[in-house]
């Protein structure tokens, strides 16, 4: 498996291919990356079925299809079983995570605060956030990418974007 980059070693290797680097995009994708493989890593070794969802998930997409396209996002949207939540809550408690149950959307927080910036929004498969959703959160049916190195379950373009 190839390794994950540093934020260092990512912008040294770029700087020397004579590219410019947006310092403020690409230090929060790499925030943002870390978290995920934080939380996901965990989930795989505890054998819990999940998806990278939103906004994240498009940019994975995105970025594998045209780079140059590629916007980012604020948080990681998380898809779940409902019936896994205890699980997913157990194993992310290991991992300097807090459960913050909320009307309608629960949060994974981490680093100081409970804001939605630092939080893995956990989605729930086959239900609605909002009554006002037009269709259920898919079933979970993963693909498997590469992000920084390490591999990421990601919901495919065909599975939400219908």
């Amino acid at each position: 498996m190839v390794s994950a980059l540093t934020f260092e070693e990512f912008t040294a290797a770029t700087l020397a291919r004579g590219e410019v680097v947006n310092l403020l995009f690409e230090t929060r994708l790499f925030e943002l990356i870390g978290v995920l493989h934080r939380i996901s890593a965990p989930l795989v070794r505890a054998g819990v079925e999940h998806e990278l969802e939103g906004g994240l998930a498009v940019l994975v997409h995105v970025e594998e299809a045209d780079p140059e396209h590629a916007m980012l996002t604020r948080d990681v949207d998380l898809l779940i079983r409902r019936e896994d939540l205890d699980r997913v809550v157990e194993a992310a408690s290991h991992h300097g995570f807090r459960f913050r149950p909320a009307a309608g959307l629960d949060m994974l927080c981490h680093g100081i605060g409970d804001k939605a910036r630092n939080a893995v929004r956990l989605l729930f498969a086959g239900e609605r956030v909002r009554e006002t959703q037009s269709r259920p959160n898919p079933q979970i049916a993963p693909e498997l990418k590469q992000v920084h190195g390490e591999p990421v379950r990601v919901i495919p373009v065909a599975g939400r974007w219908r």
